[in-house]
């Protein structure tokens, strides 16, 4: 008897937990991401905190910017600030501002920086000055309010990947826990954006996969497109859309799928805005082709229209092995264009991910050595998530 009533007791504290969960489950779960969003800005602003409390901060201005390349940016955004909008096309080797800053050399930051994180530093330093922040003070607590966003959106992947609150309840508490230095006030620089924007743009993809909405697509490939002038890293950000090109003629019977012919488009859409927004930057000139960023882009696109050729005009069974093969082809010839051929040559941080040593500062840097270096688990995660992922939402 006393067992029954505990296993009563039981179910109906289980009932009223469930019964509370299905009324106030996406309350309590914008909440509790919200709480997450909350603690990932109080850790990550507490270097600011600390260098203005000890005094630093108020003696030495300079020190609530952490190293010389948040320092750079800042430096660029007071230019523009300074000087308009527009004189981002004056920052080359014959403007005598830019020499002094980079003496001897004269960078010209038009042609070798992305004007994206800048543009966005400067917008929102327009709406800092209303109170009464200066540049230096704003540009420090950026990285921490990038790491509170960052927390939701990866809540926003998980929830469209898994379709469970409490999926990305943790998820989002995973990351807020996490030590990300691009995250720490003061280290205000391209990574910073990048890391932001990534599970956003994958959030999109994947809600436009599932929902097969045209707006979708285009916020996906406009969204893509504006990471592409945050950081260098574009390629990392859109490897989910380009695997999803390449896998689905693999996994799906592209002859009864009713989507397939619409996917022509929208997958056409998701790339071209991106590759177009590239092509009139000149940080991106020589790397559309020669660096593979462009060439990633096409080829993905262009092997999901070659496997939809092969599921019309042959049987389920020839179409795989067809495409099979010509997809072990592209990549064997990719990695002989890359590594015997020196056809592609992909940047020293991707280079050295690859396994190639460029020699010279990259390979110096602890962040940018291989992928090897990451711990099992990391690997593991990634590699669950690409395989796995994907066909789930398909």
């Amino acid at each position: 008897m006393p067992r029954m009533k505990l296993g009563r007791s039981f179910t109906r504290v289980y009932y009223s937990i469930h019964t509370f969960w299905e009324k106030h489950g996406v309350l309590l779960t914008a909440l509790l991401v919200l709480l997450a969003s909350g603690f990932a800005l109080f850790v990550r602003i507490q270097p600011y905190f600390n260098v203005m409390m000890s005094g630093i901060g108020v003696t030495y201005p300079e020190a609530r910017l952490d190293e010389l390349d948040p320092y750079i940016n800042y430096w660029l955004v007071n230019y523009l600030d300074k000087h308009g909008p527009f004189s981002w096309f004056e920052l080359n080797k014959n403007n005598p501002d830019t020499c002094m800053f980079w003496f001897p050399n004269c960078r010209s930051f038009t042609n070798s920086e992305l004007p994206g994180h800048i543009y966005t530093l400067y917008l929102g330093y327009q709406v800092a000055k209303l109170f009464g922040l200066d540049l230096m003070g704003y540009m420090s607590i950026v990285p921490p309010i990038l790491g509170a966003l960052t927390a939701i959106g990866i809540a926003l992947l998980i929830f469209e990947l898994t379709n469970s609150k409490i999926a990305s309840i943790l998820g989002s508490w995973v990351y807020a826990m996490m030590f990300v230095s691009r995250n720490v006030a003061g280290f205000v620089v391209k990574y910073s954006f990048g890391i932001f924007i990534a599970p956003f743009v994958i959030w999109l993809h994947l809600r436009a996969l599932k929902r097969n909405r045209l707006i979708d697509y285009v916020l996906t490939s406009i969204l893509l497109a504006y990471a592409s002038t945050l950081w260098a890293g574009i390629a990392l950000t859109a490897i989910p859309i380009l695997i999803t090109m390449i896998l689905i003629p693999l996994i799906k019977d592209l002859k009864k799928d009713i989507k397939a012919k619409e996917y022509l488009m929208k997958f056409g859409i998701e790339i071209l805005i991106p590759l177009a927004t590239m092509l009139t930057i000149p940080y991106y000139s020589g790397k559309i082709v020669r660096g593979g960023i462009g060439l990633a882009f096409l080829g993905a696109y262009v092997l999901y229209v070659a496997g939809y050729a092969f599921h019309r005009l042959l049987s389920r069974k020839h179409a795989l092995i067809a495409y099979a093969t010509l997809l072990t082809a592209v990549i064997a010839l990719g990695l002989l264009s890359i590594y015997v051929f020196h056809i592609i040559k992909p940047s020293g941080k991707i280079a050295l991910a690859l396994g190639i040593r460029p020699g010279g500062l990259p390979e110096t840097v602890a962040e940018y050595q291989r992928f090897v270096n990451l711990t099992p688990d990391m690997v593991l995660l990634i590699s669950l998530a690409v395989l796995f992922g994907v066909p789930m939402v398909l």
